[in-house]
Order: structure tokens, then C-alpha cells, then sequence
């Protein structure tokens, strides 16, 4: 078959074909009298082989080296897809679990939306203050230490001055050193007053 058919009966395209055979991902069986590539069944499978597997997070050089296995050993390159079929399944779950995680958190924050009744008035304290309520309260699981660790960051940072001493108790200081400076000043000029008499 021309490449336009099997472009067709594979569903991708014949750019995609062509670099794919460039690739070494398939071979054309031979040429016409025209010149026109005359592809066979096995590339007909190979394609559609490489396009499944593809869609399942394989890369290029990994689906490559498998079918080069494949026409060596057919019996190695069963255990050797069994062996990262596995993996993929693994890696698959753990972003599954991520992507929940992430939905939990969208789910909170659609809610605080929906049901805030200052919506429009709230400063940015307030919201992670809210969202992390939301949070709490649907039950979202995994991050609710680091969003209370977060909050309470952010409380911290908003009654110091960022080395463990209170606002008001730097203001006391500065108007107390203030204070000192002026009795030291009056007795200054106090004593200077006596010298002169």
C-alpha cells in the first residue's frame, strides 16, 4: 500500500509516517517503478503499535528499542514490556493520587467562592484563612499540614518584625531609648547650667 492509504487506515499522518520511518520505528518493504514506497502489513501493526503505546507515556527511543528486541527475541521482549508496563503503572498511580490532591484543593476553593459571603471584600490573608477552613472542613487529604504551617507563617509575619520580637514591643523600646535621650539631654544641660554659675 501507498503511504496515503496507510495514512488512512492508521488514522495518522503521513508527515508523522515519514518520521517515523526516518526514526527507524518502520521500513518501507519496497519501491515501484515510480518510485513510490510500497509499505507492507508489518508496517501497517507497527504503526498502530507505536501510536497506542505512545498514548500511553512511552517515548520514541523506548518504543524503538523495543521493537528492535522484538525481532531478536520475542520471548525477552515480552518480559521486558511486562517489566515497564509495571512502572508506567506505578508512576500512573502516583500521579493519580496527585491529581486528586489537586482536585481537593480546586474543590475548596470553587466552594469558598460559591458560599463566601464577603466575596469581593477580602484581602489575601483572608482568603488563604478561608480556603484553608474549606479545606478542612470537606476533609481534603495530604497538604493540610503545610497550609496550616503556611497560615500560621503568615500570622507570625504579620505581628513581627521578622526576628521574634512584636511590633508593639519595638515601638515601646524606640520610645524608651526616645525617653532616655531627652532625661540625658536635660541633665546635660542641667549640669552645664551649674558650671557656668
Amino acid at each position: 500500500m501507498l503511504i496515503l492509504e496507510l495514512s488512512k487506515r492508521t488514522g495518522i499522518s503521513r508527515h508523522t509516517i515519514r518520521y517515523y520511518e526516518k526514526y527507524g520505528l518502520i521500513q518501507a518493504e519496497q519501491r515501484r517503478e515510480n518510485s513510490y514506497k510500497e509499505y507492507g502489513e508489518n508496517a501497517l501493526y507497527s504503526l498502530v503499535f507505536v501510536d497506542r503505546v505512545k498514548k500511553l507515556g512511552f517515548s520514541l527511543f523506548e518504543i524503538r528499542n523495543f521493537l528492535q528486541l522484538l525481532g531478536r527475541s520475542r520471548k525477552e521482549a515480552s518480559d521486558v514490556m511486562e517489566e515497564k508496563m509495571a512502572m508506567k503503572l506505578e508512576e500512573l498511580d502516583e500521579k493519580i493520587q496527585t491529581l486528586q490532591q489537586i482536585r481537593g484543593d480546586v474543590s475548596a476553593l470553587l466552594n469558598h467562592c460559591r458560599s463566601n459571603p464577603h466575596k469581593g471584600s477580602e484581602g489575601i490573608q483572608e482568603i488563604v484563612h478561608s480556603m484553608q477552613e474549606k479545606a478542612m472542613a470537606i476533609g481534603i487529604e495530604g497538604g493540610t499540614k503545610k497550609k496550616s504551617e503556611a497560615a500560621d507563617a503568615i500570622k507570625t509575619r504579620s505581628s513581627t518584625n521578622g526576628k521574634g520580637e512584636t511590633r508593639p514591643k519595638r515601638r515601646i523600646d524606640s520610645r524608651t531609648r526616645s525617653g532616655q535621650r531627652s532625661r540625658e539631654n536635660l541633665n546635660g544641660s542641667k549640669t552645664t547650667s551649674r558650671s557656668r554659675r
